[in-house]
């Protein structure tokens, strides 16, 4: 999972496994459709697919927005709800050369600013 090795970095591996382990118990709540996802292994896939096929696509896609935004709940109460988003903003929003990248939304001007 690229978000997992993308916040390590950040984190630890320690560290971002608490964070996710924390996140799916709180984001299961509310999407039942996250069962059977944890921090470790790399078996994401298999879970997803199958999943997918058990659930439908949208109840996954929904399931993974409430995920990451569960992620960033968790992370603002650490660092401030503003360094959460740019952290997980940096390790998720591809850029035209298909590398993470940071999207900053208003710039000291008010103006939206793309990094």
């Amino acid at each position: 999972m690229h978000l997992r090795l993308s916040l390590a970095r950040w984190i630890g591996i320690e560290g971002f496994r608490a964070l996710f382990e924390r996140t799916i118990g709180l984001a299961q709540r509310r999407h039942p459709v996250l069962a059977g996802l944890t921090a470790g292994g790399g078996e994401e896939g298999a879970t997803f697919a199958s999943a997918v096929q058990i659930h439908g696509a949208n109840a996954v896609a929904a399931g993974m927005v409430g995920l990451i935004s569960q992620m960033i709940d968790l992370l603002a109460r650490i660092i401030g709800e503003t360094m959460a988003v740019r952290l997980v903003e940096q390790v998720t929003v591809p850029n035209p050369r298909g590398i993470a990248g940071t999207i900053m939304f208003g710039d000291r001007d008010g103006e939206e600013a793309i990094q």
